[in-house]
């Protein structure tokens, strides 16, 4: 055991842990008592044969202070990477950076527990225990409340009047890194004072509906280049945060879509109205919603019509219900229409921003809202 080995001895439940220098991604490492050289990465980035999702499993850890950074083994990658972060960060099967956000944020939905052997050279241990708050269910509810953190990367925006410093949580947005928000570009323009981003809530109103929500300030928001206020398309935007948000279980991102394929049914999800002309529920909702084609969507907003000079785009679709009183309304604006991840567990995909609507839960009359992956170019240069 190497001088910078610091061993700290817990009773009881809790662990031995081993403290080395810290290694950067892409730096090498050595692993299994010596045996193996490999580099240091992301979990996420290794062999899901190896390392994949389970209750327990065995890996050497390079950063003191980051599980998720192991020494994954050098036979896992058809070349060297470089020992610069960003190069390294560049997969070897070629998926996109925010798939590859997408798998590593997955494993905040384990508590990891970490022991290690007294013997030199052995490996440490890692217990992993998923605490998955919502479990995969056939679409079928509609204008319901949700679930204590069900939508995990959910997020509020508080605009603070002043000097009274009252807020009004008029927005919603999405949770898409540890220090970046999805949310429509209206958000930032027709209402002034937006000043917070809570994630983590409910119920805004109760402080007994088991949340442990926690505001964040704003570091900058931005707004898609080619959005006009005065238009509907383009009404997307990113919110930084000032400070990182450590992810748990209870708190983490959604993923971004892989390609432009769009769900047939999928949850909308708000503290907005759940009617129209009525008041905004403090109690976050879920609703399923169907896409309608693109000329079934045409006839709701017409070419030349307000906001529309150039009818619809490829970049908006609508959904709705063409039988029953399903819609988001006021005060859900920006945020996510989704489904649960195909392949990680206990993730979702975001496929669309609430961006507007005519009236509320009118029967057969679609939102808006703004397809995501027409934006994964211009949201992956701003937050990776």
């Amino acid at each position: 055991m190497s001088k910078e080995d610091i061993f700290s001895l817990f009773i009881g439940f809790c662990f031995i842990w081993t403290s080395s220098l810290a290694k950067n991604i892409g730096d090498s490492c050595i692993m299994n008592g010596g045996k193996e050289n490999g580099f240091c990465t992301y979990i996420s980035n290794c062999s899901k044969d190896l390392f994949g999702p389970r209750d327990s499993l065995k890996y050497t850890k390079c950063d003191t202070e980051n599980f998720f950074i192991i020494c994954c083994p050098e036979r896992f990658f058809n070349s060297q990477p470089t020992t610069t972060s960003k190069a390294f960060e560049i997969r070897m099967d070629g998926k996109r950076i925010s798939e590859q956000k997408c798998e590593e944020y997955s494993s905040a939905v384990y508590v990891e527990f970490a022991t290690t052997s007294l013997v030199a050279g052995a490996p440490n241990v890692i217990s992993r225990k998923q605490q998955c708050r919502h479990k995969t269910q056939s679409l079928v509810v509609g204008g319901v409340n949700a679930g204590l953190y069900e939508f995990p990367h959910m997020a509020l925006l508080g605009y603070v009047s002043r000097p009274e410093g009252n807020i009004d949580w008029d927005c919603a947005g999405s949770l898409i890194s540890d220090e970046y928000v999805l949310t429509a570009a209206h958000c930032l323009t027709t209402k002034a004072g937006l000043e917070k981003v809570r994630l983590g809530e409910l119920d805004y109103t109760s402080k007994t509906d088991g949340a442990t929500p926690k505001d964040y300030r704003i570091s900058s928001m931005i707004s898609h280049p080619k959005y006009d206020p005065d238009l509907t398309y383009n009404d997307i935007a990113i919110i930084r945060l000032t400070e990182k948000v450590i992810l748990t279980p209870e708190v983490r991102p959604a993923c971004l879509p892989k390609s432009a394929d769009i769900k047939q049914r999928m949850i909308a999800t708000g503290w907005g109205k759940t009617e129209f002309a009525g008041v905004k529920s403090s109690y976050l909702q879920k609703v399923v919603l169907e896409k309608f084609t693109r000329n079934e969507c045409s006839r709701t907003y017409q070419i030349n019509s307000l906001g529309f000079p150039r009818g619809l785009q490829s970049s908006q679709y609508c959904a709705g219900h063409k039988t029953e009183s399903r819609d988001t309304c006021d005060g859900d604006s920006g945020g996510p229409i989704q489904d649960y991840h195909t392949d990680l567990f206990c993730m979702y995909t975001l496929y669309g921003i609430t961006s507007l609507g005519q009236g509320c839960g009118t029967i057969g009359v679609p939102g808006l809202y703004m397809h995501i992956y027409s934006y994964i170019d211009w949201i992956e240069s701003v937050v990776w």
